[in-house]
C-alpha cells in the first residue's frame, strides 16, 4: 500500500511539472491576406498579400496573434484532424470562428475564417 501511494504521488508530481513547462508553439508570419463577402454574401476575391511580421503563439488551448495594429485572441473550443488542422474557437468579443492550418505548395498557411470575413497568414515556425 505504501508503495502505491508513493507511486500515485510521484506520477502526480511528474503530471504538474510537465504541464507547468508545456512550452508555447510560435510562429512567424510573412505575408497576410484578406477575403470578405458582398452584400449578398458571396466570397469576394482574396486581397494581394501584404508584408506581415506577426507573431503567432499557441498556449495552453490559446491562440494570440501579435501584429503592429492589434492583438488577436482565440480560445480553442474543439478541434478536428483531416487534411487541414481545424480548431472550432472563440474570439475575444465572443464570435465563433476556425483557425485552420493549410499547406498550399509546400508553404504553411493559417486561416482565421468567420461566417463572412477570412484572414491568411504565410507562416513558418520558430524553434
Amino acid at each position: 500500500m505504501k508503495k502505491f501511494f508513493v507511486f500515485s504521488f510521484l506520477l502526480l508530481i511528474s503530471s504538474l511539472v510537465s504541464n507547468t513547462y508545456a512550452e508555447a508553439i510560435k510562429f512567424k508570419a510573412s505575408a497576410v491576406a484578406f477575403r470578405t463577402t458582398d452584400d449578398y454574401g458571396n466570397w469576394k476575391k482574396w486581397s494581394d498579400w501584404r508584408n506581415s511580421d506577426a507573431l503567432i503563439v499557441y498556449n495552453e488551448g490559446r491562440y494570440n496573434i501579435y501584429s503592429d495594429d492589434d492583438v488577436l485572441t482565440f480560445d480553442t473550443v474543439s478541434s478536428e484532424k483531416g487534411t487541414d488542422l481545424k480548431y472550432s474557437c472563440i474570439d475575444k468579443e465572443g464570435k465563433q470562428c476556425t483557425i485552420r492550418f493549410h499547406n498550399e505548395d509546400g508553404q504553411p498557411q493559417l486561416y482565421i475564417e468567420y461566417a463572412n470575413f477570412k484572414i491568411v497568414y504565410s507562416i513558418r515556425m520558430l524553434d
